[in-house]
């Protein structure tokens, strides 16, 4: 990658790095309570942002001046396709042994296995930025955030959440638009827009310390309610702080940046780690009963486990797929 982007990459490989323990936390989130529920919700809330930065990486490379190709059509269905069959196998032998109740026989109305939706949307915004570029001359902050305001407060339903936890009412808006998709086209957009807007290491530390803020928040308002409504990744606060996120490392570039070597490896390969994480991670889940471990080292161990796994996989099957179709 350009040295100017080695930021971009960073991100990548940041957000990969918060799949994986995103859905790490999630075993405790959703089979636990008490104190293990609490911890996990600290984590999750922080972790959020990952499929947000993910598009608006794909928006910063593919809406702007770079001309998508049939290729990058290419290497988002062969994954997609691969990692289905993989998954159906999986599936198929995890019924055998009882760890799932189920077999998923779908591709079109659903992904075989939970992690494989990411592809379904964002084949989709690779098609409509074949026939869309974001115009990037004379874009100012007020630009950005006054798109993002639009979008994620004013035309977003789920806005409502939110007013409903402090005012106990909600509003109705003609306005409001539905549907998960226009959000995640959305991110983008943004992250194309990003691309035409300079951020100073000032900016930087104010956005790094909102992310943290905007992150906190969403663990109180979430441990408070007993309900995961705020960790949806179209919601306004989950919005707000991965772009805060998003913002900090674009600052770096002006600093002559360089990244971690761990990161870099990481970012390169980390098509193949997401595909193969969840896989590895149900594995894990049932050889170690995850819930059960504290989740102080738990999330951690477990997560780099699941990590280091996924990444020896990817380096494994690099030597037989040299043209990186899908690690």
């Amino acid at each position: 990658m350009d040295n100017k982007l080695v930021w971009l990459d960073d991100i990548r490989a940041i957000a990969c790095i918060m799949v994986v323990v995103l859905h790490t936390a999630a075993i405790y989130i959703l089979k636990s309570d008490g104190v293990y529920w609490e911890i996990a919700n600290l984590v999750d809330s922080f972790t959020r942002i990952c499929v947000p930065l993910f598009f608006m990486i794909s928006g910063y490379l593919f809406f702007s001046e770079k001309q998508i190709k049939i290729k990058n059509f290419v290497r988002i269905i062969i994954p997609l396709v691969f990692y289905s069959v993989v998954g159906f196998v999986f599936v198929a032998l995890a019924f055998k042994f009882g760890f799932v109740p189920k077999i998923n026989y779908y591709f079109f109305s659903e992904p075989i296995f939970y992690h494989l939706w990411y592809f379904y949307p964002l084949l989709l915004i690779y098609a409509i930025s074949y026939f869309i570029k974001v115009r990037l001359t004379g874009l100012t902050k007020i630009n950005l955030f006054s798109f993002v305001f639009l979008i994620f407060v004013f035309c977003n339903p789920e806005v409502n959440e939110i007013i409903k936890y402090f005012f106990d009412f909600k509003y109705n808006n003609y306005f409001f638009i539905k549907g998960e998709f226009f959000y995640f086209l959305s991110y983008a957009l943004i992250g194309a827009l990003m691309q035409g807007i300079k951020f100073s290491k000032t900016h930087g530390n104010f956005f790094i310390f909102l992310y943290f803020l905007l992150s906190l928040i969403i663990a109180y308002m979430t441990s408070q309610k007993h309900d995961t409504v705020f960790y949806s990744f179209t919601g306004p606060l989950v919005c707000f702080s991965a772009i805060s996120f998003f913002i900090f490392f674009k600052s770096r570039e002006c600093l002559n940046f360089k990244g971690s070597k761990y990161l870099m490896h990481i970012s390169k390969f980390s098509l193949g780690i997401y595909g193969i994480h969840a896989f590895v991670l149900l594995v894990v889940e049932k050889i170690f009963n995850i819930k059960t471990v504290n989740p102080i080292w738990g999330i951690a161990i477990f997560s780099v486990m699941v990590l280091a796994l996924s990444l020896i996989y990817s380096f494994l099957l690099k030597k037989f797929d040299k043209n990186g179709y899908v690690v």
